[in-house]
């Protein structure tokens, strides 16, 4: 059965791949119900244009005026539950036409208002040719996204500058703890 986080992100790329998309984005609208990019307004301004090629989720090119502090790709994961030792996978098949590795990140509700922060363990490679890449995660007692049902969010830092990216697919899966999967060597001085 798969994890209600993985599923929910499934229904909104399912619903993406069959809708009708803007021809432009303003900041926080969101492709169907569960996508949506995000940017530094102060700092800057975007004129972000979306289309759709025959076998990509989406294509997005981003103007960028000024120095936003950030741009982010966001994908909801709703409400779910995470343990100490589950492993989170993101597999993506994109390129951007800019290059870099930042970090990507879970921002999960913590209390009313209040968010915690888990930085993926792995950094995500923009690349300017397609690829595909799985990046995995094994939740730790001290992450944010631990603990009773949260509101999770992925969110992943996309250039500040002038940028095309197309995205041919994702899929986002959860790997329970009592599978034994991790994504890094376990050390035996440190508990899990």
């Amino acid at each position: 059965m798969s994890h209600l986080c993985a599923q929910s992100l499934l229904n909104t790329l399912i619903q993406v791949r069959s809708a009708d998309l803007p021809r432009r984005l303003e900041n926080g609208q969101k492709l169907g119900d569960g996508i949506y990019f995000t940017w530094d307004s102060i700092g800057g301004s975007v004129d972000m244009s979306t289309s759709r090629d025959d076998d990509t989720l989406f294509k997005t090119t981003a103007k960028v005026t000024g120095t936003p502090d950030w741009f982010n790709l966001c994908l909801i994961l709703r409400l779910g539950q995470f343990l100490p030792g589950d492993v989170l996978g993101l597999t993506l098949d994109w390129k951007c036409s800019q290059t870099g590795q930042p970090q990507m990140l879970v921002r999960s509700s913590a209390r009313q208002g209040q968010f915690d922060d888990t930085k993926w363990q792995e950094a995500l490679p923009w690349d300017a040719k397609r690829r595909v890449v799985t990046l995995m995660h094994t939740v730790e007692d001290a992450d944010g996204l631990t603990g009773h049902d949260k509101y999770h969010t992925i969110i992943i830092p996309l250039p500040t500058e002038d940028f095309t990216l197309e995205m041919f697919d994702l899929q986002f899966f959860v790997s329970p703890r009592a599978r034994g999967l991790r994504s890094a060597p376990i050390r035996l001085s440190k508990s899990v």
